[in-house]
């Protein structure tokens, strides 16, 4: 049986193409695993500083905890001081899992950023871990909570000057 020439070039081609694409295959999925590995370390310390079943606001890693954890996750993006406030303000626990350093740098002025400071200067935070740049807090423990929430509410509903309500 002859072979087409042009079919043994085809072939030698996509032999080598591979052979060189192969490097950078690994290079891409090691890079992928390593972000995938940080990505299960960080669940790993939230679940262990965060007890069971509780109430979590979450920022960069919702998703994995959701996923992963039996926690009720919600996303810190997406909330306001409004609700905020609410959640802080109803019944059983609430916790707090974010990348501290990024969220003030990257995010300031954002809604998680926002979000953050709100927690912090109104709701209060009450530090409970730490490892690399993940945080969990425990919210709704500062000393003014929750006649600062009843203020805070008042001056909202009561000012005609923008507030970050």
């Amino acid at each position: 049986s002859t072979r087409c020439p042009s079919a043994i070039h085809a072939s030698s081609f996509l032999l080598l193409s591979l052979l060189l694409a192969l490097p950078f295959t690994f290079r891409g999925l090691s890079a992928f695993l390593a972000i995938k590995q940080r990505e299960l370390a960080a669940v790993r310390f939230a679940q262990a500083h965060v007890p069971a079943g509780v109430r979590v606001l979450a920022f960069d890693l919702t998703l994995s905890l959701e996923h992963y954890t039996d926690l009720d996750v919600i996303e810190l993006y997406t909330e306001t001081p409004q609700t905020l406030a609410e959640r802080a303000a109803q019944p059983g626990r609430l916790f707090l899992v974010l990348p501290e350093a990024r969220v003030e740098s990257q995010w300031q002025g954002l809604s998680p950023g926002r979000n953050f400071a709100f927690l912090r200067a109104v709701i209060g935070l009450r530090a409970v871990a730490e490892q690399g740049e993940w945080r969990v807090y425990e919210v709704g423990v500062g000393a003014g909570f929750p006649a600062e929430i009843s203020n805070w509410a008042h001056a909202c509903q009561t000012s005609s000057t923008p507030t970050p309500c």
